[in-house]
């Protein structure tokens, strides 16, 4: 398949793909989605697809960086240093939220039903599913609360 021009974007400064959606971060800190919308995936407070238009996410208009992960939730790291995530196979957590308890995060990376946000000072925090043990916990039991995550960090 050949690369196509996707119509409605001109100023990306970031792209995720994640679970039959993408994801594009404008440079005003805008975050447009388009795709399948089932479990929230496109930030727009509903479940209807968008296959051939960008929707907005709303209440995101400071995100400097995104992930989506290989599942329906996507995290957005704000401009100031919180975190930012939607969509879910949970109904709890489709809609835009701030991850709790998270400050000074400089990366995001959502994976597999969970994300992860690595602190300034280098601590790294993980929250979602746990699985296949992604909390690194070895507790399988889910936390919507960031784990720290030992061996990162001061």
């Amino acid at each position: 398949m050949a690369p196509a021009l996707l119509n409605g974007v001109a100023d990306a400064r970031g792209v995720a793909g994640g679970a039959e959606h993408l994801c594009v971060l404008s440079r005003d800190g805008a975050v447009r989605c388009i795709g399948n919308n089932m479990w929230g995936q496109l930030g727009d407070g509903g479940a209807d697809p968008s296959p051939r238009t960008f929707v907005v996410v709303r209440g995101l208009t400071d995100a400097v960086a995104i992930s989506n992960g290989e599942s329906a939730n996507t995290v957005a790291l704000r401009a100031d240093g919180t975190v930012a995530q939607w969509g879910s196979v949970d109904p709890r957590r489709r809609a835009l939220a701030a991850v709790p308890g998270l400050r000074d995060i400089v990366d995001v990376s959502a994976s597999t039903g969970a994300a992860c946000a690595r602190r300034a000072d280098g601590a790294v925090f993980c929250w979602g599913s746990n699985s296949y043990n992604q909390l690194a916990n070895g507790t399988g039991r889910e936390s919507a609360v960031p784990v720290r995550i030992r061996g990162f960090g001061p």
